[in-house]
C-alpha cells in the first residue's frame, strides 16, 4: 500500500510515517498543495491522507483534482475542523473516511487499511499484502481435490465383486470366496 500524506504540520507527518513505514506499507509526505501536486502527477498512490487547510492551497482542491487524475486511490481527510458541513464537503468531494484531531495512530492505521480493502479487494478482507479471497481459492481448489481422492479411494476400496475407480482407470474386483 503506498500513501501520501498532505499536512503543513511538521511533526504529524513524521509521527504517521514512522509508525507507517512498516511491512508493505510505503508512506510519503508533503508538505504543501504544491509539493502534494508534484507528488501525485509523479507517482500513483493508494491512499491520500491530507489536510483541508494547507498553507498554498486547499486540501479539497487537491481531493478534487485526485479524484479526476487516479479515481481508483482512496482518500482520508485529517483535520482539526470538526464542523459536519466540512465532513460532509470532503465526503462528497470524494474522501472515503474523514478524522478528526486528535486521533490514535492505530485507528489511522484501521481507517487505512479499510480503504485499502474497500478500493482493492472490492471489501474482501487481507492479510498484509495477500489477499483472502485468493487464498480462499486455492483452500477450495485443495479442497476439491482431497474430496476427489478420498472419492477414488473410497471407490478403489470397494468391497470384492464390484467395480471401482482407481487414478481414473475402472478395475473390476474378481473374489476369491466361491
Amino acid at each position: 500500500m503506498k500513501i501520501l500524506i498532505v499536512e503543513d504540520e511538521k511533526a504529524l507527518p513524521g509521527n504517521v510515517l514512522s509508525y507507517c513505514n512498516r511491512g508493505d506499507i510505503v508512506c510519503e509526505a508533503a508538505s504543501g498543495f504544491r509539493e502534494a501536486e508534484d507528488k501525485l502527477a509523479a507517482f500513483p498512490y493508494d491512499i491520500l491522507v491530507l489536510d483541508i487547510m494547507l498553507p498554498d492551497g486547499s486540501g479539497l482542491d487537491l481531493l478534487h483534482q485526485l479524484k479526476k487524475t487516479q479515481p481508483e486511490a482512496g482518500a482520508l481527510i485529517i483535520s482539526a475542523k470538526n464542523a459536519l458541513d466540512d465532513r460532509i464537503t470532503g465526503l462528497e468531494l470524494g474522501a472515503d473516511d474523514y478524522l478528526t484531531r486528535p486521533f490514535h495512530l492505530p485507528e489511522l492505521n484501521a481507517r487505512l487499511k479499510a480503504i485499502y480493502r474497500h478500493r482493492k479487494f472490492q471489501g474482501r478482507g487481507f492479510l498484509g499484502s495477500t489477499a483472502l479471497g485468493r487464498g480462499l481459492q486455492t483452500i477450495k481448489k485443495i479442497s476439491s481435490k482431497i474430496k476427489s481422492a478420498a472419492k477414488q479411494l473410497a471407490l478403489s476400496t470397494n468391497p470384492m465383486g464390484k467395480a471401482g475407480l482407481c487414478r481414473g482407470k475402472i478395475f473390476h474386483f474378481k473374489s476369491s470366496v466361491s
